[in-house]
């Protein structure tokens, strides 16, 4: 029947007959959800996060789109304010009606009946026949007032007036206008409920009367969700189309204000009986008598399951927050239960407890859990504590948490306010009134069997400050034990960082002189050898401050402290003022540093006597002495002891190397930082900066578990970073690395150790590398109020970093699949991130919880994946498929869907004012949206190709062509458009390359692009080319402006950063070592953050004008490179390809440029007297250079083709070069001839020569081939499954080693032509590219050098691997003398490591330096070993 169907209906077309005609096929299933909103919030959630994901790739499969209409949320306030909400969304009904292949309606149906609009429009007779039964003149006038006829409209209509007509700042974003908008949006809503009731009374009236029927009066009760259900019913066959699903809640709490969100309620919270009795008809009559085989009923059982957030107790100090706290930790089982779990920390009590780190290891498991934190502001600056990031913002249910802090302190209160904004989170506490204070009091008092007299009350109540009764306590103690000794010891426990044992005060007491004169002036000690404190005085003092007096733990030891803030700063204030913190630091110095202990004797007056204190080394055995390495710098800083503070502590590698070991690189960081921040200004500060800054650069490997643990001490760090350094700076730095070298020296392990800085150096403009993406890095945002960092990357992963401290503050796995983009919203509370799974998620960043999860068609995310949000207010913008979404960031709605383009959309922008959006498309199409109402205001087709770029200011928009041909010439044309009206203000043009970046100055003085690997700088006003700028070998793909307008940073393909000054387009700086392209680039003020698409490594440099450093690399881009072995000259090949560089190691600088080639250079050798060099060149000839002189020796012609590789036999008498195809020439270095000319036998991919002339050549099909020029016969080696990438000989040619694809290196005896060892290194982390190989002058070891930036030593007698060390770059050459490998890397940086071999290495504690072993030892935390980090 229907196939005749078709038949019948395409002969009446053909006939001409173009009525009644079926609808038009579709592949689109456009739904329309209708609902109340409130209610149904979860059931949107899951539908928006679960199954229309599901649906959509249901959907995709089988060639259909599929669309969602939520008319809930997201219409625009101008379409309220003109009433036409209910309008539009009777059409988006109509539309789904028209446009869905299969279903276009679901309806959910809860017990609530919604809101009920007032009508918008009133046929003429209807409402006279309304006003007829009204009664009240000021209703009437109301009426009239509000409805005005269309005389227009036939029949003619009354239509409701805009909210605007009145009420004028009802729609007012001015901010000075607040309290007026507020003041029109409630009397608009005084005056909609009045004329509701107005419509409502007269409409029952008018039926009662019978000028009305019961359908028309049912109008003006209606909500707007029967309306919807109404509308799409109203269609035939509404089961095939229309899905309704009703809910019902059971054991709902009618009486709880959460039931409210779930039924109808008045104003004054009673039950709203009307709308409930509405809500039954449509229920119980319509659905029923429309659905008969698409309505669902289910239940759902109510529970009140309510999140909340943590509560903060604030208040000065001294108001009584720890006894608040106490108080609810001894109340926590009678208001949780008994099987609660009660966590709860008082901050500062211990070193431990003052760490974000620690953690309660208890699991709850489901029962109810409350952690209290008393005085955050207790917490150690570490890990970012005070910005309170680690803190949960919401807590589940069973989870209570309390904090207490100080307001004013740390802006730690300030940073809560920010993340948790509602006052109902905070609990202050405030002073007690003089009856609950008397009561308070009079209880304590009696605890302890105590009271006072009248008399003494009254002088309580003089009102005496907090401090000022602590004072007098300590005058009081002054008059019973000496003003002496209490000043003293009180300066003592108040002095030292965190606080004393019983057994130091009295050692310390016993070397201060002026408290043993105090307490023997009247007598001499019992023993004149030995003069101490007697411990009566001190045990009489304690006794008295016992009820003042704490013990904590600390370093493993049990200390004293004062118990409170307002005691200690009391006494600070009191003992340790200016006159005497410097004489108790330094006796407290003097004890830490053990100076009178083992029977030292310190003389007092007459008495040389011993003080009999204990002693102080860095280690008790096996155990480290905490104490002093937390006290002992401390005290010499505040003790102003510069020279000891530099002998004992920072300049004392021991001592560091004991800090690093026995606690943690952080903490070490932690005294430098201290010192820094007070010698600002110092001769000592330059060099405690460069130290610190050596510490961050190394932080990563140091922390890093695996491998050697010996590679990545802090000997061979700190060698490798400061040694250059220390003639500069001997005071600190030269005393430093020589305790370093010292260490190495004594060990009995075998390690490579640094003998020049060879590693990433500090006070250059690399500040730190952030590592913990396992996949490259594919988009990055950042936020500069509060300094965070979001980096997404195709590991599935966001990261959320302080770009304080360089640290982790979330990590959001949500995702499935590769994050593209990311997002932050213009107040820094949001973020946005999408990914390839076709999913945006919106986050709050401040405490990275997952807010909203919306289904996108990210189906062009592999060629662009455009994400924008608004500066002001919290609007996202996306791409979904061509079209443009626009969603309120806060409830996840979707504002727009702006629809036009018909391609890829490219790019999108927001002007900085809000107001339009801009963006591109492959279509050709610039066009500008506006962000409030949604309208194309401008549409703009000026361009002939794909655009490449685009920038957005106030004023202009900025868009380029991908390249256009005009005949031979390359045009790329840049319309610079005036944003406001869509007009071309300039179309700038410029040959030869397409703008592959672009970026406005912040004043839009300028316009900055890259075009191919120039930076060209331009006037905006007046469209002028300024300055054409070089510095890049490869296309520049990022360029941003320092906020300042001063300075532009651009990266490249070529792996460098070039800072210019933006005025005169001068290179200011060039900053190497991302070592992968550079694809994203962020800047916080002067501090840059660059990540690549090819690296999961994201690093931050500092541009200051004032961040520089001495030039200690070399400048090399093609990876050719030659070393003397005498580490005089670096030779490579300069960045035009064509001329040598011979780099002076010890200036710095290029000494020499050799030219003469005409085509560019590949390959490069140095003879082994270090004299010599030869290049290789495309130009098919070989040159010998005089490396120090620059001269030209000698060029060698007649290779038939382009010289690919060349060998230099150790007795530099011949070299042997291969070329292009497959050619190899043997020359006589002496006699300037060629010796011998061949073709190899199969494709050549490495060569080397012995000093028989006898060539070694690796082919690309595993072989390796020897050559004998006196016979021509060639011989093959086999063994290797793979093309050969090196082969290598010793200097007395006895040994070759080889190395292929398949990452085996094989060591042969040259003369049997005998393979000895195949050597293998196991682990993912080795399975790299091995590049280089190297002998040692003895046979005895060989280095390999791979692309996972190490250096691996081998024993050539039997194939053990000895050792590696990371060099932090990949090596492009590496030659071994005197047991020193040299190699030149990536970043062009020399590596000179000595090779400290062991070779019976020992782990016997008696014989090692246990501070060899690392903090695994003495910490108990296992095995910790080799590196893979990157700087």
């Amino acid at each position: 029947m229907a196939a005749r169907r078709e038949d019948d209906i395409r002969k009446q077309l053909l006939e001409g007959w173009i009525f009644d005609l079926p609808p038009e096929p579709s592949n689109i299933v456009r739904i329309y959800l209708s609902s109340t909103f409130e209610d149904y919030v979860a059931e949107r959630n899951i539908l928006l996060e679960d199954a229309y994901p599901v649906l959509l790739q249901w959907c995709q499969r089988r060639g259909l789109d599929f669309q969602v209409v939520d008319m809930r949320w997201g219409i625009p306030r101008e379409t309220t304010i003109d009433h036409n909400t209910v309008a539009i969304c009777q059409r988006e009904i109509q539309t789904c009606q028209q446009m869905s292949a299969g279903p276009n309606f679901v309806c959910l149906v809860g017990q609530r009946y919604g809101y009920r609009p007032l009508p918008t429009e009133i046929i003429e007779q209807e409402f006279d026949n309304l006003q007829k039964c009204v009664y009240k003149h000021d209703d009437k006038k109301l009426l009239s007032e509000w409805y005005r006829k269309d005389k227009n409209a036939i029949p003619p209509k009354y239509l409701l007036q805009p909210i605007t007509i009145k009420y004028d700042h009802y729609y007012d974003n001015d901010q000075g206008n607040q309290i007026l908008k507020e003041k029109d949006h409630n009397a608009w809503l005084e005056t909609s409920k009045t004329l509701k009731n107005i419509l409502k009374k007269s409409a029952s009236l008018a039926m009662e009367e019978g000028i009305i029927d019961e359908d028309t009066k049912h109008k003006y009760y209606m909500s707007v969700t029967e309306l919807e259900i109404r509308a799409a019913t109203s269609i035939p066959d509404i089961n095939q189309h229309c899905i309704c699903f009703m809910r019902k809640l059971d054991k709902i709490k009618e009486d709880s204000e959460m039931a409210e969100r779930y039924m109808d309620v008045e104003e004054n919270h009673n039950k709203d009986e009307e709308s409930r009795t509405l809500l039954e008809n449509v229920k119980n009559q319509y659905i029923p008598s429309r659905f008969t085989g698409t309505r669902h009923c289910y239940n759902v059982e109510w529970q009140t399951i309510r999140y909340h957030k943590p509560l903060v107790i604030f208040g000065v100090s001294g108001i009584g927050k720890t006894s608040v706290m106490s108080k609810l930790v001894m109340d926590s089982r009678s208001q949780f239960g008994n099987n609660c779990v009660t966590v709860f920390r008082f901050l500062g009590i211990s070193t431990d407890s003052s760490s974000i780190m620690q953690h309660a290891s208890d699991d709850p498991r489901g029962r109810p859990l409350v952690i209290m934190l008393d005085s955050l502001d207790q917490l150690s600056e570490s890990h970012s504590s005070f910005s309170c990031h680690w803190l949960p913002k919401t807590c589940p249910p069973n989870v209570t948490i309390v904090v207490s802090v100080l307001p004013n302190v740390n802006n730690i209160l300030e940073h809560l306010v920010q993340s948790m904004p509602d006052d109902t989170n905070y609990f202050p506490v405030k002073s007690l009134d003089e009856e609950s204070g008397n009561e308070i009091f009079e209880t304590w008092m009696s605890r302890i069997s105590r009271k006072v007299t009248r008399k003494q009350k009254q002088f309580f109540k003089k009102g005496d400050t907090i401090r000022s009764a602590i004072a007098k306590l300590y005058e009081r103690l002054e008059i019973e034990h000496g003003h002496l000794l209490v000043s003293h010891a009180l300066a003592y426990i108040t002095g030292a960082r965190h606080g004393l044992t019983e057994a130091e005060l009295e050692d310390i007491l016993s070397i201060d002189d002026e408290v043993l004169d105090d307490v023997y002036q009247h007598w001499s000690p019992p023993n004149p050898h030995v003069v101490r404190i007697p411990p009566i005085l001190l045990a009489r003092l304690k006794y008295d401050l016992q009820e003042y007096l704490v013990n904590r733990h600390s370093d493993g030891k049990t200390v004293m402290v004062l118990y409170h803030r307002q005691f200690i700063e009391t006494a600070r204030n009191k003992y340790l003022h200016s006159d005497g913190k410097q004489d108790r630091h330094q006796v407290m110095a003097e004890f830490f540093l053990g100076k009178w202990s083992n029977g030292t004797r310190k003389r007092k007056e007459t008495l040389n006597a011993d003080r009999k204190v204990s002693s102080q080394p860095l280690r008790f055995h096996r155990v480290y002495n905490l104490r002093k390495l937390q006290e002992l710098p401390y005290h010499l800083l505040y003790a102003g002891n510069d020279d000891e503070l530099i002998e004992h502590t920072i300049g004392n590698f021991d001592f560091v190397n004991a800090v690093v070991c026995g606690t943690s690189v952080q903490s070490m960081l932690e005294h430098l930082d201290l010192i820094v921040k007070n010698k600002n200004g110092s001769e000592l500060y330059e060099e405690v900066d460069l130290i610190r800054g050596a510490l961050r650069l190394a932080k990563s490997t140091l922390e890093f578990t695996g491998g050697n643990k010996y590679s990545r001490s802090l000997a061979v760090e700190m060698l490798g970073r400061l040694l250059h350094l220390k003639d500069k700076y001997p005071r600190c730095i030269g005393r430093l690395v020589r305790g370093a070298q010292n260490w190495a020296d004594r060990l009995k392990h075998s390690i490579l150790i640094p003998q020049r800085g060879c590693f990433p150096l500090p006070g250059g403009h690399l500040r730190t590398t952030l590592i913990g993406h396992q996949g490259e890095i594919l988009d990055i945002a950042v936020n500069q109020s509060r300094m965070l960092l979001v980096t997404a990357s195709c590991d599935c992963t966001l990261k959320i970093w302080d770009l304080e401290t360089a640290e982790v503050v979330h990590t959001l796995n949500t995702h499935s699949e590769a994050v593209y983009c990311v997002a932050i919203s213009g107040d820094g509370k949001w973020l946005v991130s999408g990914s390839s799974n076709d999913t945006l998620i919106i986050w709050n960043l401040l405490t990275g919880e997952l807010v909203h999860k919306l289904p996108e068609n990210h189906r062009n995310y592999y060629l662009y994946a455009p994400l924008t949000t608004t500066h002001y207010s919290c609007m996202v913008v996306s791409v979904d498929a061509v079209a443009i979404c626009v969603y309120d960031m806060v409830n996840g709605r979707r504002i727009h869907t702006l629809s036009g383009h018909t391609e890829a959309v490219s790019h999108l922008k927001i002007t900085p004012d809000d107001l339009s959006i801009v963006s591109t498309s492959d279509d050709s199409t610039v066009k500008i949206w506006c962000v409030n109402s949604g309208q194309l205001l401008h549409d703009i087709q000026e361009h002939n190709d794909y655009i490449s770029c685009l920038a957005v200011s106030q004023k202009y928009t900025v868009s380029c062509d991908a390249m256009v041909s005009d005949q031979s010439i390359i045009v790329i044309f840049q319309k610079v458009i005036d944003t406001t009206n869509g007009k071309i203000v300039h179309s700038l043009q410029h040959e030869k390359y397409q703008v592959t970046s672009v970026c406005i100055s912040p004043d839009e003085s300028y316009l900055t692009t890259g075009c191919g690997y120039h930076l060209l700088i331009w006037n905006l006003g007046n469209g002028q080319l300024l300055h054409k700028c070089s510095g890049h070998d490869s296309v520049i793909d990022c360029i941003c402006i320092t906020m300042d307008n001063k300075y532009i940073v651009s990266g490249a393909r070529d792996g460098i950063m070039v800072v210019w000054e933006l005025e005169t387009g001068q290179l200011v700086h060039t900053l190497e070592g991302q070592q992968a392209i550079i694809s994203h680039l962020a800047l916080v003020e002067y501090m840059v953050v660059s990540a690549s698409l090819k690296s999961q490594y994201i690093k931050l440099w500092n541009i200051s004008p004032e961040q520089a450093n001495e030039k200690h690399m070399y400048s090399d881009k093609s990876g050719i490179v030659a070393l003397t072995t005498n580490c005089q000259y670096v030779v490579h090949v300069a960045n035009n390809g064509t001329d040598v560089k011979a780099w002076d190691v010890g200036d710095g600088k290029d000494a020499n440029t050799l030219t003469g080639h005409i085509d560019n250079i590949s390959c490069l050798a140095t003879t082994s007297d270090d004299q010599y060099c030869v290049s290789g060149s495309q130009d098919k000839t070989a040159r010998l250079w005089h490396v120090k002189s620059g001269e030209c020796m000698y060029t060698f012609q007649g290779h038939p083709a382009a010289v690919k590789y060349l060998s230099i036999n150790y007795m530099n008498s011949h070299f042997v070069c291969a070329s292009a195809d497959n050619t190899l020439t043997l020359w006589d270095m002496t006699a300037k001839t060629r010796d011998h000319s061949t073709v190899a036998i199969k494709h050549i991919t490495c060569i080397a020569v012995t000093n028989k002339n006898v060539i070694f050549y690796g082919t690309n099909c595993s072989m390796i081939c020897v050559y004998y020029p006196k016979t021509a016969n060639t011989q093959t080696l086999k063994g290797h499954k793979s093309s050969i990438q090196c082969v290598v000989l010793s200097n007395d040619s006895q040994l070759m080693a080889s190395v292929a694809k398949d990452m085996y290196i094989m060591i042969w005896n040259v003369e049997r032509r005998k393979k000895l060892h195949m050597l293998h290194m196991k682990g993912a982390e080795f399975n790299r590219d091995v590049r280089h190989l190297a002998f040692s002058d003895d046979n005895s070891f060989l280095a390999s050098a791979a692309t996972d930036k190490a250096i691996h030593l081998w024993k050539t007698e039997d194939g053990r691997h000895i050792t590696s060390q990371y060099v932090y770059s990949n090596v492009t050459t590496m030659k071994i003398k005197y047991n020193h490998i040299i190699g030149g890397t990536c970043n062009g940086q020399l590596v000179m490591l000595n090779i400290h071999y062991v070779q019976h290495e020992s782990d016997d504690m008696s014989e090692v330096d246990l501070s060899e072993f690392g903090s695994s030892v003495f910490r108990g935390s296992g095995q910790r070993s080799v590196c893979c980090s990157i700087m």
